[in-house]
């Protein structure tokens, strides 16, 4: 859509429809993925419908993306930031700010109006950031950075090979349906069914299994390679949440805050959004600790280097490259 392509009227009630399958037949997956789509494609209408030019169709894209990603999760301001940041790494189409802020928060009165609530809203206590902890969180942003490539590596890796190894679109569906169902009979109950909500707010609040991360990503990866839609997002806090509190636990931190700060952590490794990671922060878990969730967002977003999980995200710079030599930037001139 923000290439300027045309898109089908058609589109937003099919990746609706396809989504609510997904999820009433089991498959793990979020739903951000189909309300960025449906988004995008609704405002593609309306440029369209009033002949915009191309920096106005841009706005009303990212304005549109912004204002279901808002009344999905009824998070405004991390909704607005995630729009302007998820297409380029590394640049901001500034001229939308305004607008879309405007359509996020609009969208979060009404949904909020209509029943939708923040998928999780908890007040935590102040945790001290002192060199006894601060080595800790350091390690802990290490270890989701490194989850995050292999996350991105994963999905991408199984849906090639799912394309390559069954060219039919609809034999590829039938086929990871009933992986996604061995594997729900092998598990022995269906917590990894799903967006994974349950397992996410458990872990905040201290208890996981120490596969949980692990079943949850392959649960993810099957369902997504097969080409059930949705989205990855929701799916990603279940996966940095469960994981968090599993490492956090193994390096003397609350098992509860490491969940949290896997989960925000999780989310910026794998989109590149830096700034609507630490604003994600604040909407979900309260101001409390904003320092911490800043330095794990930092942190995870330098080392996931050019890794994510969209296709179409475009890198403006390399977060590997080597600074360049004054010489080099002579030539320039």
């Amino acid at each position: 859509v923000l290439e300027g392509k045309a898109v089908s009227p058609l589109i937003a009630p099919a990746v609706f429809l396809s989504t609510v399958i997904t999820h009433l037949f089991g498959g793990s997956s979020g739903r951000e993925g189909a309300a960025l789509q449906i988004g995008g494609s609704m405002a593609s209408l309306l440029n369209k419908l009033f002949r915009l030019k191309k920096d106005e169709s841009t706005m009303m894209i990212i304005c549109g993306m912004g204002a279901v990603f808002s009344g999905l999760f009824s998070m405004p301001l991390t909704a607005c930031l995630f729009a302007l940041e998820f297409e380029s790494v590394g640049t901001i189409f500034s001229p939308a700010l305004l607008p879309c802020f405007i359509a996020s928060l609009v969208a979060n009165v009404i949904s909020s109006m209509l029943g939708v609530h923040p998928i999780v809203g908890v007040q935590i206590e102040t945790v001290e950031f002192t060199f006894s902890t601060g080595w800790r969180f350091i390690v802990l942003a290490v270890l989701v950075a490194l989850l995050g490539i292999g996350m991105c590596y994963t999905f991408h890796k199984a849906s090639h090979l799912a394309q390559r190894w069954i060219d039919n679109p609809a034999i590829r569906i039938l086929a990871g349906a009933c992986v996604v169902v061995a594997l729900t009979l092998l598990v022995g109950d269906q917590r990894f069914n799903g967006a994974g909500v349950e397992l996410t707010l458990q872990a905040i609040n201290g208890t996981t299994d120490w596969y949980s991360f692990i079943v949850k990503l392959l649960f993810t990866a099957v369902t997504l390679a097969a080409g059930f839609k949705g989205g990855e997002i929701v799916p990603t806090f279940c996966i940095g949440a469960t994981f968090g509190c599993l490492i956090g636990g193994w390096l003397g931190l609350p098992a509860g805050f490491a969940a949290m700060l896997g989960l925000v952590g999780l989310f910026c490794a794998v989109t590149n959004s830096p700034l609507a990671s630490i604003v994600l922060s604040v909407e979900m878990f309260g101001v409390t600790n904003l320092y911490i969730f800043a330095l794990i967002c930092v942190i995870t977003f330098a080392l996931s280097g050019n890794f994510s999980l969209y296709d179409r995200q475009t890198f403006e710079f390399s977060k590997f490259s080597l600074i360049r030599k004054p010489k080099d930037r002579e030539e320039e001139i």
